[in-house]
């Protein structure tokens, strides 16, 4: 592998800043002179590093976005023939059948559509406030080409206050993990650490969502929740469709990963507080994350309270209690993205499938037999496999050099 560039000149300009921020120390933070001591100076310090290898892990988990986005936009623009707005085509069953106004003839446009979808998503799933309108996005010559900037802001955090954890008892402890093996309390411990959630409270929502039963399934008029966490299958997709690295009806490791994930955001979102319409109570700081995993409608509306009956007074005052922070914007870091990824597809061959599926539908109207007009257009790059089902010429197209499918559909 290379060496970084960008990251030696971010590591670089952290200890050159480093230095003139202790010579100048006085002029940036003036105000509060008399308050700041030498830990604060320490902190600006290890603030600034910090955001440097913010920087350089962001741009690594967007550069990843971009890959899998890509792959993504891929399968979709080859299982749709191309098509990405389908309200002109027709369908039937699995096949896009194409018409006059359906949009088939510019898949490489249709391919950026898919990868702007995919790209958008993958982004929130790092950071709900990131959005791919932030960056400029362009096919060229086969290449994806993905550039942009974002601020990361340096801070300096001074402790107003703090809280002590407490400790669960034996008893409590035994509460909670005699229903959740060993394998299950790790996966707690290594997600609730990296997305620094309270452990407790991680398994108090497993317990109250699903009793510790690893293949609960809970059916919904229009969804269906899975697993420990009983994670939602429509307000979380990305969490279904390989998006995220995994899925989390099939990994009981990427449920738990998803259902903390899910807390730690509600929390970041609504920890100053939110209001709970259908009872009118505010809830603020973990409270609030509770009620958000599950929903603000007006079901299950003592949700939060019982969740936190489960731990037990000590412990659920200990998790609501939030610890107040200082915090003062010294600057900015700026994340320059100009990345290139291959789209490594030939979009020529969806356009050639269909025009020559065209012939084999002439050739079918000119009296023909389907077989006979199909295994005409079989050469080194194609084998099209096509059959007549009611109205419409259904079409299988292998394609030799990827071993793909597009299928498609033509009216006779």
């Amino acid at each position: 592998m290379g060496v970084n560039k960008k990251g030696v000149y971010f590591a670089s300009f952290s200890i050159l800043l480093v230095i003139f921020m202790i010579i100048g120390y006085s002029f940036v933070n003036d105000r509060k002179e008399a308050e700041a001591g030498i830990d604060d100076l320490g902190k600006f310090s290890v603030g600034l590093i910090t955001s440097n290898f913010n920087v350089e892990k962001l741009r690594f988990e967007i550069e990843e976005a971009i890959k899998i986005s890509k792959e993504l936009a891929l399968k979709n623009i080859k299982d749709n023939a191309g098509v990405y707005d389908k309200i002109n085509c027709g369908l039937n069953g699995d096949y896009i059948v194409l018409g006059t106004g359906c949009d088939y003839l510019n898949p490489e446009e249709n391919f950026y559509h898919y990868f702007n979808d995919s790209f958008d998503r993958t982004l929130k799933g790092i950071d709900p406030k990131f959005n791919s309108d932030e960056f400029n996005i362009e096919i060229l010559n086969n290449g994806l080409d993905v550039k942009g900037t974002k601020r990361v802001s340096l801070d300096i955090t001074k402790e107003i206050k703090s809280t002590t954890k407490k400790t669960v008892t034996e008893k409590d402890s035994f509460k909670f993990d005699e229903k959740l093996n060993s394998e299950i309390l790790s996966y707690i411990e290594r997600y609730s650490q990296e997305y620094n959630v309270p452990e407790d409270l991680v398994k108090a929502v497993i317990i109250k969502e699903s009793g510790g039963n690893i293949n609960a399934v809970g059916s919904n008029p229009d969804s269906t929740d899975y697993g420990l966490m009983q994670i939602n299958s429509k307000a979380h997709p990305d969490w279904f469709d390989g998006s995220r690295g995994c899925r989390v009806n099939e990994d009981v490791s990427c449920n738990i990963k998803a259902g903390t994930e899910i807390l730690k955001s509600g929390y970041d979102r609504f920890k100053d507080g939110k209001t709970y319409t259908c009872t009118g109570k505010t809830y603020t700081n973990w409270e609030a994350a509770l009620r958000a995993y599950n929903g603000w409608g007006c079901l299950n509306l003592d949700y939060v309270e019982s969740v936190l009956s489960l731990l037990g007074e000590e412990i659920s005052t200990y998790i609501t209690q939030d610890t107040e922070v200082y915090r003062e914007n010294v600057g900015y870091i700026e994340l320059d993205l100009d990345y290139h990824e291959e789209v490594g597809y030939n979009f020529r061959n969806i356009n050639d499938a269909i025009l020559r599926g065209r012939t084999i539908k002439d050739c079918v109207n000119n009296g023909e037999d389907v077989f006979v007009c199909a295994s005409r257009e079989n050469d080194l790059f194609f084998i099209f496999n096509a059959r007549i089902e009611g109205n419409v010429i259904k079409f299988d197209v292998e394609e030799l050099e990827t071993g793909d499918i597009i299928k498609f559909a033509l009216n006779i």
